[in-house]
């Protein structure tokens, strides 16, 4: 099965493989993990409101489309784990560097 033809799991996948670079020859590292970050915390939040979205439309019995309300479930769920992921790594990586002697 290939995960890239469930809607919105491909840029999951990609912003662990494309959007968190550190170039080495323009110091930009803090401003591309920064961009980085506040773009998976604002794709995160807008896949939290469609689900509750989805969830009150299923609840009044607007839809019954009980697939589309699991894989946003699904979606959430996955990237909140990711999104917790990736801010642990980068505060362990913070505290690696503060306490690096000089």
């Amino acid at each position: 099965m290939n995960i890239n033809q469930i809607a919105g799991f491909g840029n999951v996948s990609n912003l662990a493989a494309n959007n968190i670079q550190i170039p080495a020859d323009n110091g930009d590292g803090f401003a591309l993990i920064f961009d980085s970050m506040l773009n998976l915390f604002n794709e995160t939040s807008s896949a939290e409101n469609e689900l509750a979205n989805l969830q009150l439309q299923f609840v009044t019995g607007e839809t019954d489309d009980i697939l589309a309300v699991m894989l946003a479930e699904q979606k959430v769920q996955t990237l909140v784990t990711f999104t917790a992921q990736v801010t642990s790594s980068i505060m362990d990586a913070y505290r690696t560097i503060i306490n690096m002697p000089v």
